[in-house]
Parts: C-alpha cells; structure tokens; sequence
C-alpha cells in the first residue's frame, strides 16, 4: 500500500518541477500559485486555513500572502480588533493571473492525460478527491512524551539490539 503514496509523491515531484516555470512566467511562485487557485475556488479564505491547507505554518502563509498582496494580486483587511481573522480575497489582476496560468497549465494536464478516456479522467477525479478526503480526516500524531537513555548494561537475552562493534546504543524509552 505505500506505494501508491511514494507514487503520488513521485507524481507531485513532476508537477512541480514543470508547473513551477510556468507560473513563474506569471511572476508567481509554487506557494503563490497555491494561494491564488486556492481563493479562486474559495473566496475570503483566512491565512491560517490556507496555511493548514498548504501544510506550511502560518507565518509563512503570512509572507506568502504579504508578497501577493505587495503584487496586487490579492487584498486583505487589515485587523480591526483582537480575535480578529484576516480574510484574503483576489483583485481583478489575481483573477487575470490565475486564468493566464490555468490557460497554460491546461495544455500540460491535457499532455499527461491524453491516453486516457474521458470516463477514466473523471475516475480519476473522483479517486483523488475521495483519497485527499480520506487522508484530511486521519488524526494528526500526537509526539509521545520520550526521553534518550544511554544503554550501558547489557545481558544476554534483553531484548534491545547490541552489536560489540557499535558500542552502546541510544534508546528511545516512553515516560507514559
């Protein structure tokens, strides 16, 4: 089964290595392109949604989106008072860079396609939005509360792996 993630991962290597110099055409970079399609397709979205999004934290989403709007590319209000979530939006000129960069990206989704029928394209579809789906749901791993113990007695039979060329060997032991 992890294969097909190492094979998604694989696909995402690709895709990113050909979309990146056509966005950066646009003046975008992978992250702003991100940004961008993400409120094309969801107006007023906040910082830390597209963050969690984007699996990057939220003071890098916040750059990301200071240089966008820097561009002119998106707006977003600036805060009014505590609690207050900063939603972004795009300006016209966003929409025209995103529209310019799906027109050209467009030709390439339909290069790596082209083998496929139209019902396996939206199988496709359907197969990726109900994987991506399934893994949102998945709990985040809570890091278990462990310390690093240098283990220096040995005696035969325990069940720690020893060898009498490494030396001793550092042990992760949980404090739960």
């Amino acid at each position: 089964m992890p294969r097909t993630l190492e094979s998604l991962d694989q696909l995402e290597g690709v895709v990113r290595r050909v979309r990146e110099p056509l966005v950066r055409r646009f003046g975008l970079t992978g992250a702003g392109y991100f940004v961008l399609t993400s409120l094309a397709d969801h107006a007023q979205t906040s910082s830390g949604e597209l963050a969690q999004a984007s699996g990057v934290r939220y003071q890098t989403m916040n750059e990301t989106l200071d240089r966008l709007e820097k561009a002119g590319l998106i707006e977003r209000p600036g805060p009014v008072g505590p609690g207050f979530v900063r939603r972004a939006w795009l300006t016209r000129r966003g929409t025209v860079v995103v529209e310019r960069c799906r027109a050209a990206l467009t030709e390439v989704e339909h290069h790596m396609l082209r083998r496929f029928s139209a019902e396996q394209v939206d199988l496709l579809q359907q197969f990726l939005e109900e994987c991506s789906l399934q893994l949102r749901r998945l709990p985040r791993p809570r890091p278990l509360p462990c310390r690093l113990e240098e283990a220096h007695q040995r005696r035969p039979g325990d069940d720690e792996q020893h060898t009498e060329d490494t030396g001793p060997i550092h042990r992760v032991v949980d404090d739960a």
